[in-house]
């Protein structure tokens, strides 16, 4: 249990929870702070700060606004995960959230999208053959060998869109 300066105890998930939701906050030296500490307490205890992450980042960007920091504290939270604790539904959850942030997006903003890049690194290093057999709903439309263009700038490939077999 975490102590406040008051002398209140409060328990662990509900101080992770606060910390989460200040990455939402409008000061960036709060969201800094924040960070800093989610990515601490992410070593120490990763489920838990993974949990907290994950439901705030189920809403997508539309309903959190800092979608890169909680997938960098995702990402740390990953990497520090072991090898038992290491749950192939969670992080498929994971790995889905942040593939549908990337592929839904038509914005340009390379920090959460290199903090969702981050994040399936740090999924892949666990699970290399991990498969997301559900694809998000924006890649239903597109026909087996549709041509996509992915990336951006220098960093733009074209790819042919062609579904893992589940």
């Amino acid at each position: 249990m975490a102590a406040s300066s008051s002398g209140v105890s409060i328990p662990a998930s509900e101080a992770v929870q606060v910390l989460v939701s200040s990455l939402a906050d409008d000061s960036p030296l709060v969201r800094e702070a924040s960070m800093a500490s989610l990515k601490d307490i992410a070593t120490l205890n990763p489920l838990l700060v993974l949990e907290c992450c994950y439901t705030v980042s189920r809403g997508g960007r539309r309903r959190f606004t800092n979608m890169a920091g909680a997938f960098q504290v995702m990402s740390v939270g990953v990497q520090a995960l072991s090898e038992r604790d290491v749950d192939q539904t969670f992080m498929s959850k994971l790995a889905k959230i942040a593939t549908a942030e990337m592929i839904s997006s038509k914005e340009l903003n390379a920090d959460w999208q290199r903090a969702a890049a981050g994040l399936l690194v740090s999924i892949g290093s666990h699970l290399p053959d991990l498969h997301l057999c559900t694809l998000p709903p924006p890649l239903y439309q597109f026909e087996v060998g549709t041509y996509l263009d992915i990336g951006c700038g220098l960093g733009r490939r074209r790819i042919i869109y062609e579904p893992l077999p589940c």
